[in-house]
Protein backbone atom coordinates (compact mmCIF):
# COMPACT_ATOMS: atom_id res chain seq x y z
CA UNK A 1 0.00 0.00 0.00
CA UNK A 2 1.27 3.44 -1.30
CA UNK A 3 1.01 6.17 1.69
CA UNK A 4 -0.74 8.94 0.06
CA UNK A 5 0.54 11.50 2.61
CA UNK A 6 4.30 10.40 2.28
CA UNK A 7 6.54 13.03 0.15
CA UNK A 8 8.93 13.00 -1.78
CA UNK A 9 12.56 14.60 -1.01
CA UNK A 10 12.64 17.97 -3.14
CA UNK A 11 15.80 18.26 -5.30
CA UNK A 12 16.44 22.15 -4.95
CA UNK A 13 19.15 23.09 -7.58
CA UNK A 14 22.54 24.44 -5.70
CA UNK A 15 22.54 27.75 -4.65
CA UNK A 16 24.29 30.67 -5.61
CA UNK A 17 27.26 30.11 -3.06
CA UNK A 18 27.46 26.94 -3.89
CA UNK A 19 27.89 27.46 -7.63
CA UNK A 20 30.49 30.61 -6.65
CA UNK A 21 32.65 27.90 -4.65
CA UNK A 22 32.27 25.21 -7.51
CA UNK A 23 33.73 27.40 -10.17
CA UNK A 24 36.20 28.60 -7.69
CA UNK A 25 37.10 25.47 -7.07
CA UNK A 26 36.96 24.42 -10.84
CA UNK A 27 39.03 27.62 -11.39
CA UNK A 28 41.61 26.71 -8.82
CA UNK A 29 42.30 23.15 -10.29
CA UNK A 30 42.67 24.79 -13.89
CA UNK A 31 45.39 27.62 -11.99
CA UNK A 32 46.91 24.70 -10.04
CA UNK A 33 47.66 22.74 -13.98
CA UNK A 34 48.64 25.14 -15.59
CA UNK A 35 51.08 26.54 -13.04
CA UNK A 36 52.83 23.16 -12.68
CA UNK A 37 52.91 23.53 -16.51
CA UNK A 38 54.19 26.17 -16.71
CA UNK A 39 56.98 24.78 -14.28
CA UNK A 40 58.24 21.79 -16.61
CA UNK A 41 58.22 23.99 -19.34
CA UNK A 42 60.79 26.14 -17.46
CA UNK A 43 62.60 23.83 -16.13
CA UNK A 44 62.86 22.14 -19.48
CA UNK A 45 64.12 25.16 -20.93
CA UNK A 46 66.18 26.57 -18.64
CA UNK A 47 69.98 26.89 -18.83
CA UNK A 48 70.66 24.69 -17.23
CA UNK A 49 68.66 22.07 -18.68
CA UNK A 50 69.40 23.17 -22.14
CA UNK A 51 73.48 22.83 -21.39
CA UNK A 52 72.63 19.08 -19.88
CA UNK A 53 71.12 18.13 -23.05
CA UNK A 54 73.57 19.58 -25.30
CA UNK A 55 76.01 17.79 -23.40
CA UNK A 56 74.61 14.51 -23.77
CA UNK A 57 74.19 15.82 -27.59
CA UNK A 58 77.70 16.41 -27.54
CA UNK A 59 78.87 13.34 -25.69
CA UNK A 60 79.08 10.57 -28.57
CA UNK A 61 80.92 13.26 -30.57
CA UNK A 62 83.31 13.64 -28.26
CA UNK A 63 83.86 10.16 -27.40
CA UNK A 64 84.42 9.90 -31.28
CA UNK A 65 87.22 12.23 -31.10
CA UNK A 66 88.91 11.20 -28.50
CA UNK A 67 89.32 8.10 -29.99
CA UNK A 68 90.29 9.36 -33.00
CA UNK A 69 93.15 11.48 -31.43
CA UNK A 70 94.09 7.92 -29.20
CA UNK A 71 94.18 6.23 -32.24
CA UNK A 72 96.76 8.44 -33.93
CA UNK A 73 99.86 7.89 -32.06
CA UNK A 74 99.29 4.53 -32.45
CA UNK A 75 98.51 4.47 -36.05
CA UNK A 76 101.60 7.61 -36.71
CA UNK A 77 103.82 4.50 -34.10
CA UNK A 78 102.91 2.36 -36.65
CA UNK A 79 103.94 3.54 -39.21
CA UNK A 80 106.96 4.82 -38.42
CA UNK A 81 107.90 1.30 -37.73
CA UNK A 82 106.97 0.52 -41.37
CA UNK A 83 109.70 2.53 -42.86
CA UNK A 84 113.39 1.82 -41.85
CA UNK A 85 116.62 3.51 -42.05
CA UNK A 86 118.89 2.11 -45.29
CA UNK A 87 122.27 1.07 -44.05
CA UNK A 88 123.72 0.65 -47.52
CA UNK A 89 122.41 4.15 -48.84
CA UNK A 90 123.92 5.59 -45.64
CA UNK A 91 127.31 3.82 -46.44
CA UNK A 92 127.21 4.77 -50.27
CA UNK A 93 126.36 8.15 -49.84
CA UNK A 94 129.87 8.54 -47.44
CA UNK A 95 131.40 6.81 -50.29
CA UNK A 96 129.85 9.33 -52.55
CA UNK A 97 130.96 12.11 -50.35
CA UNK A 98 134.84 10.79 -49.60
CA UNK A 99 134.97 10.95 -53.50
CA UNK A 100 133.70 14.68 -53.47
CA UNK A 101 130.63 13.76 -55.68
CA UNK A 102 129.01 16.28 -54.14
CA UNK A 103 126.75 19.42 -54.59
CA UNK A 104 126.35 22.62 -52.39
CA UNK A 105 123.22 24.03 -52.90
CA UNK A 106 120.77 26.27 -51.52
CA UNK A 107 117.79 24.83 -48.98
CA UNK A 108 115.10 25.14 -51.32
CA UNK A 109 116.52 24.07 -54.33
CA UNK A 110 115.27 20.46 -54.29
CA UNK A 111 112.00 20.96 -56.28
CA UNK A 112 114.58 21.54 -59.72
CA UNK A 113 116.99 19.16 -58.86
CA UNK A 114 115.00 16.43 -58.14
CA UNK A 115 114.88 13.54 -60.67
CA UNK A 116 112.10 13.16 -62.89
CA UNK A 117 110.25 10.04 -62.76
CA UNK A 118 111.28 9.24 -66.37
CA UNK A 119 114.61 9.67 -65.15
CA UNK A 120 114.23 7.28 -62.27
CA UNK A 121 112.42 4.85 -64.64
CA UNK A 122 115.78 4.91 -67.23
CA UNK A 123 118.02 4.63 -64.42
CA UNK A 124 116.18 1.37 -63.11
CA UNK A 125 116.01 -0.01 -66.56
CA UNK A 126 120.11 0.42 -66.84
CA UNK A 127 121.22 -0.12 -63.30
CA UNK A 128 117.81 -2.25 -61.42
CA UNK A 129 116.32 -1.54 -58.48
CA UNK A 130 119.46 -2.54 -56.04
CA UNK A 131 121.27 0.40 -57.15
CA UNK A 132 118.29 2.61 -57.00
CA UNK A 133 117.79 1.59 -53.38
CA UNK A 134 121.25 3.34 -52.99
CA UNK A 135 120.08 6.76 -53.59
CA UNK A 136 116.99 6.51 -50.94
CA UNK A 137 117.97 6.67 -46.74
CA UNK A 138 114.58 5.22 -46.39
CA UNK A 139 112.92 1.73 -46.72
CA UNK A 140 109.30 1.23 -46.80
CA UNK A 141 108.64 -2.74 -45.69
CA UNK A 142 105.01 -2.22 -46.68
CA UNK A 143 105.82 -2.03 -50.25
CA UNK A 144 107.16 -5.20 -51.85
CA UNK A 145 110.78 -5.89 -53.16
CA UNK A 146 111.72 -4.32 -57.04
CA UNK A 147 108.92 -1.48 -56.93
CA UNK A 148 109.91 2.08 -56.49
CA UNK A 149 107.34 2.88 -54.02
CA UNK A 150 109.56 0.39 -51.28
CA UNK A 151 112.51 3.02 -51.53
CA UNK A 152 111.63 6.61 -49.64
CA UNK A 153 113.90 9.81 -48.97
CA UNK A 154 116.07 10.19 -51.99
CA UNK A 155 119.11 12.32 -51.45
CA UNK A 156 120.78 13.08 -54.84
CA UNK A 157 120.28 12.82 -58.66
CA UNK A 158 122.21 9.26 -59.72
CA UNK A 159 125.14 11.29 -60.02
CA UNK A 160 126.34 13.33 -57.13
CA UNK A 161 124.58 13.84 -53.61
CA UNK A 162 122.57 17.34 -52.59
CA UNK A 163 122.88 19.32 -50.18
CA UNK A 164 119.04 20.15 -50.54
CA UNK A 165 117.90 16.90 -50.75
CA UNK A 166 119.26 16.17 -47.18
CA UNK A 167 118.05 19.27 -45.84
CA UNK A 168 114.53 18.20 -47.06
CA UNK A 169 115.05 14.33 -45.92
CA UNK A 170 115.62 16.08 -42.67
CA UNK A 171 112.73 17.94 -42.24
CA UNK A 172 110.56 15.14 -43.55
CA UNK A 173 111.59 12.85 -41.28
CA UNK A 174 111.53 14.76 -38.25
CA UNK A 175 107.49 15.69 -39.30
CA UNK A 176 107.15 11.68 -39.68
CA UNK A 177 108.95 10.64 -36.60
CA UNK A 178 111.56 8.76 -38.65
CA UNK A 179 114.17 9.13 -35.72
CA UNK A 180 117.36 7.05 -37.58
CA UNK A 181 116.66 8.53 -40.83
CA UNK A 182 116.84 11.88 -39.26
CA UNK A 183 119.82 11.04 -37.62
CA UNK A 184 121.63 9.98 -40.74
CA UNK A 185 120.31 13.24 -42.60
CA UNK A 186 122.24 15.54 -40.00
CA UNK A 187 125.43 12.99 -40.35
CA UNK A 188 125.37 13.27 -43.57
CA UNK A 189 124.67 17.48 -43.49
CA UNK A 190 127.33 17.98 -41.12
CA UNK A 191 129.79 16.49 -43.25
CA UNK A 192 128.27 18.67 -46.47
CA UNK A 193 129.17 21.48 -44.21
CA UNK A 194 132.80 20.44 -43.11
CA UNK A 195 133.90 19.80 -46.39
CA UNK A 196 132.25 23.13 -48.19
CA UNK A 197 134.21 25.11 -44.89
CA UNK A 198 137.19 23.44 -46.19
CA UNK A 199 136.82 24.18 -49.86
CA UNK A 200 136.40 27.94 -48.86
CA UNK A 201 139.44 27.62 -46.53
CA UNK A 202 141.46 26.41 -49.86
CA UNK A 203 140.01 28.94 -52.19
CA UNK A 204 140.59 31.96 -50.18
CA UNK A 205 144.22 30.88 -48.97
CA UNK A 206 145.73 31.26 -52.67
CA UNK A 207 144.38 34.37 -52.78
CA UNK A 208 146.10 35.46 -50.17
CA UNK A 209 149.60 34.19 -50.89
CA UNK A 210 148.47 35.69 -54.45
CA UNK A 211 148.40 39.15 -52.90
CA UNK A 212 151.14 38.44 -50.81
CA UNK A 213 153.41 37.43 -53.75
CA UNK A 214 152.21 40.92 -55.82
CA UNK A 215 153.35 42.94 -52.69
CA UNK A 216 156.46 41.26 -53.11
CA UNK A 217 156.78 42.29 -57.03
CA UNK A 218 155.75 45.29 -57.22
CA UNK A 219 158.18 47.77 -57.91
CA UNK A 220 159.86 50.44 -54.80
CA UNK A 221 160.47 53.63 -56.16
CA UNK A 222 163.17 56.01 -54.69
Amino acid sequence: MFDLNHRQPERRLPSLCAKQAWSLFGVSRLKARWARRHTCLSSEYSPKSLVMKNRIRLLPVLLLVAGILISFPAFSFAQSRTVRLNENALAYAQELMAQGRVVVDKRNAWTGHHPTAQEENEFVRAHGFAEYSKWHLGIDETHAEGTKARYKFPFGDFKNIHRCALLAVRSRAHQYGYSDIENAAVQLTKIVSSKKQTQERREVRPLRLGCWASNLTRPTCF
